[in-house]
Parts: C-alpha cells; structure tokens; sequence
C-alpha cells in the first residue's frame, strides 16, 4: 500500500547545474527541518537548462513555504507554488486519468480504445 501523500510545491526556472543538496540548504533556511522535504520529480522548465523542481512536504512546512512565495537558492530568486496532482490522458485530453489507465475513458470514448478494439467491435456486430 502507498505512503501517505504530503502536499507539493514546485520551484520554477532552476538552473540545472543546482543540486539536491543545495536546495535543501536554502529550503533549510525557511523551516526548521528540511530534512522531510524531498524531490519528487523534475520537470522541463521555460527557458534553456532549467527545469522546474516538485517538491512534496509535510504540511507545517508546505504552508511555511507557500508564505514566501520565492525562496533564494545560490543568490538568485525563484518563484514557488502550491503543486497541483492533476491526472489526464493524453490521447484524449480528458481528466481523472493516464492513458495507462485506458479502462476508464475506453467505456466512453472510441479515441482512448485501440484500434484492434475498434475493428473486433465491427466485427462482432456484423454477426449479430
């Protein structure tokens, strides 16, 4: 069974030469324990070299963070948000899931269905 998920909050445009390390410093410098705050994933970020940072956190130091609304890491500003868990499909743009997970929108949808799905489906009806 999965841990427990603690809210997340993404720190925009950091240089990729920036590690871990260094973040946790300058987290450091906003709450008391840095410590329980990790790196959940990287994403590209809008200029060239950076990448956005998801960071998940326990509550009291979520909100901590979520007050400064940037945080200074090497000197320089970036700016920091509240991350929002949204799920959604890429092949047909709808919400709530992956297309992993096609079951959900495939009973709905013919565009999340396979294509092999689809021609079974002509098929099938055709001898009924």
């Amino acid at each position: 069974m999965p841990g427990k998920r603690h809210p997340s909050i993404i720190i925009y445009d950091l240089p990729n030469t920036i590690t871990d390390q260094e973040v946790q410093e300058a987290l450091r410098t906003y709450t008391e324990d840095a410590e329980n705050i990790r790196t959940r994933f990287k994403l590209k970020g809008r200029k060239p070299d950076t990448s956005h940072w998801v960071m998940e956190a326990p509550r009291q130091h979520f909100l901590q963070l979520k007050r400064f609304r940037k945080i200074a890491v090497n000197w320089n500003l970036f700016q920091i948000k509240e991350f929002f868990h949204v799920k959604r499909c890429q092949f047909c743009q709808a919400f709530g899931h992956t297309r992993q997970l096609q079951v959900h929108c495939s009973k709905l949808r013919n565009l999340c269905r396979p294509p092999q799905y689809l021609i079974l489906q002509k098929q099938f009806s055709t001898l009924h």
